[in-house]
């Protein structure tokens, strides 16, 4: 509209960061939810535990129109009327609609994997090192095809590496 001077905003835009969207970047839903409730639960003197497994998958397929702004208000929501130490999808206020993504988890039994005893952690735990170090070795330790076959960027990639002890891969 013109209304800002062209001149001062060039002096205030010496660095401009670009970031992709939040519903881009994966695993940092999670992360930044985690953060947020942990916050929150500090805030309002709530004995927040965390998400319940519902969650996380609603977290994970709604498409954050809103970006981290909209994670941070969901979250804090979440924890203001939540009426158990567990946040369910009710209390980040989705509806069924925004959650449902109509596919069905699929696990390959014959990938050598054994799951039998272990917690949902666990086993999300084992299934992305092996998914991880079946990337490395298809792109012969190469980190940017690596991160392009994760659909992940290269410092969390990089952050995966050291979390599964895969680092020394690239050796």
């Amino acid at each position: 509209s013109g209304a800002f001077r062209e001149d001062l905003y060039y002096r205030l835009g010496v660095i401009n960061l670009e970031l992709s969207p939040l519903r881009e970047r994966g695993d940092d839903i999670i992360l930044l939810a985690n953060y947020f409730i942990q916050r929150f639960s500090r805030e309002f003197s709530k004995k927040i535990r965390g998400f319940s497994a519902a969650s996380l998958k609603a977290l994970a397929a709604y498409q954050w129109p809103g970006n981290v702004r909209e994670l941070e208000n969901k979250v804090k929501r979440a924890v203001v009327m939540a009426d158990s130490a567990i946040i369910e999808p009710g209390d980040l206020g989705f509806q069924p609609e925004e959650t449902e993504q109509g596919g069905a988890l699929m696990v390959d039994s014959s990938s050598g994997l054994n799951f039998s005893g272990l917690t949902l952690k666990e086993a999300r735990s084992r299934v992305d090192r092996e998914l991880l170090a079946t990337a490395l070795e298809q792109s012969a330790g190469n980190i940017v095809k690596t991160a392009e076959i994760l659909d992940v960027s290269r410092p969390t990639l990089y952050d995966l590496m050291k979390k599964h002890g895969l680092h020394g891969s690239l050796d």
